[in-house]
């Protein structure tokens, strides 16, 4: 957790000394156009990769013997090679489109069919990562990450310089090879393996059909989200999304760089042992009690540093969404917890229900968004993001429970909602009296956090 949660922390930094670099260089106009082929580049990525790296990945860490492994792992590269194709292909073919929708005419066509090379080389390096989590072997997945943050923003910075506003597509394309070829560098060497083409498409039929649950599940996710702007759009104005958009991104990506170092390594160790029940629920409830208390002094520390953040990341004319991030930052442990429970669903491979729980679970959050916003601004959404969160660990306790006939031991869940409580009253307390409150609580629990985790 430490090892990977540091690098994905370094390429946020990183990935915010870039962003801060463009606007100083080029200006908005830069960091726009960051995000519209970024966007772009991601949603034919997610929706052409099936996420099989997240499935092959569960196949790979259950096999107990190397040759299965080999072939399981040739299996995995072999579709990330034909849905990266894909993907690069269907930009190109789109590119026209692609470039009237977001410029209103077809000049742009030739960066949008340039473009397509990041998905194809995203599949490929997460086509080898998901081998290196399958075999477990995540110092060498730390070691990309370090690559493609400090890799990435090494290549970006003359390139900005020299290039200017041309510059935006090659720093795409830079941190997507920087992380094909980290991949590609410390990939997991196995037995050269000699299947056809009609057996390599057979055995990876399997994670297409799990992958594709999960990109149903995502999938709702990004509708959710979009209902929710098209709201906000017509219900305030555009000042208030892009407000409603930073917190959004404070929380969910540079925040959620904690949970990488947590779902990385826990994924394919669940998937090992989910044959077992009495080795799933202790994996399980290790988990949740882990996170809980890894995550309490975290959560008061930023809570207490919520101002600064965001003056760092964006600038005084934000922080109006710091009630947001701070109650939302509340509900991290909420999160945490319900997470390692819904992976329990998807190293069984139970792909219906993951896309119930996940479809039930956006529907909950848009509407609660909805009347959170509607009756009390920001302050709204904070309070609607943890009884989201609150009633989505629930859910997922109840599928675990009666579903599969698990239970957690240990009385894991008494750490995870006293820390629940004790994250909200820091957080209302940093709202009505000031920081010094969640820095308190901070001193207070980051000694009984760290002797609990040394057990």
């Amino acid at each position: 957790m430490g090892q990977l949660g540091s690098v994905q922390v370094l390429g946020q930094l990183c990935s915010v000394v870039r962003n801060k670099i463009i606007a100083v260089w080029i200006g908005p106009v830069g960091v726009g156009m960051v995000i519209l082929f970024n966007s772009v580049s991601e949603l034919v990525g997610v929706f052409t990769r099936l996420n099989i790296d997240q499935s092959s990945q569960r196949d790979i860490a259950a096999a107990g013997d190397r040759d299965v492994t080999a072939r399981l792992s040739h299996v995995a590269h072999s579709w990330s090679v034909w849905l990266g194709l894909l993907a690069w292909l269907l930009m190109c073919a789109a590119s026209p489109l692609l470039s009237r929708w977001s410029f209103g005419d077809s000049s742009h066509w030739p960066e949008f069919c340039l473009l397509g090379i990041v998905p194809f080389m995203t599949s490929v390096a997460l086509g080898y990562q998901a081998v290196m989590k399958g075999c477990r072997q995540f110092g060498r997945v730390a070691r990309v990450s370090a690559m493609i943050a400090l890799g990435g923003i090494a290549v970006s910075v003359p390139l900005i310089w020299f290039l200017r506003e041309r510059s935006i597509i090659w720093i795409i394309i830079a941190y997507a090879l920087c992380m094909l070829v980290g991949s590609w560098l410390w990939r997991v060497r196995l037995p050269r393996v000699k299947m056809s083409l009609r057996q390599t498409w057979s055995a990876g039929m399997s994670f297409v059909r799990l992958g594709a649950f999960i990109t149903v599940g995502l999938g709702a996710g990004y509708l959710a989200n979009y209902l929710f702007v098209l709201y906000m759009n017509n219900y305030a104005d555009t000042a208030q999304l892009g407000l409603y958009q930073a917190g959004f991104i404070i929380i969910n990506s540079y925040v959620g760089a904690i949970f990488t170092g947590v779902w990385t390594e826990y994924f394919p160790r669940l998937s090992a042992v989910i044959r077992s029940r009495r080795a799933t629920e202790v994996t399980v409830s290790h988990r949740i009690s882990i996170t809980a208390w890894a995550l309490l002094p975290i959560m008061a520390l930023f809570m207490a540093l919520d101002e600064p953040i965001v003056r760092l990341i964006y600038s005084s004319s934000f922080l109006d969404i710091i009630p947001y991030v701070t109650l939302g930052m509340s509900a991290m442990g909420l999160r945490a917890a319900s997470w390692c429970i819904q992976h329990t669903v998807l190293a069984r491979g139970d792909g219906k229900i993951y896309v119930a729980t996940e479809s039930l679970s956006c529907v909950l959050c848009l509407v609660l968004n909805i009347i959170g916003y509607s009756r009390w601004g920001f302050v709204g959404l904070g309070v609607s993001y943890i009884v989201w969160y609150a009633l989505f660990l629930a859910g997922v306790w109840l599928v675990y429970r009666r579903r599969y006939g698990y239970r957690l031991r240990g009385r894991v869940m008494v750490p995870v909602l006293a820390g629940a409580a004790v994250a909200l009253a820091a957080a209302v307390g940093r709202l009505m009296v000031g920081w010094w409150v969640p820095m308190a609580v901070f001193v207070v629990v980051l000694p009984i956090a760290y002797k609990k985790l040394s057990k």
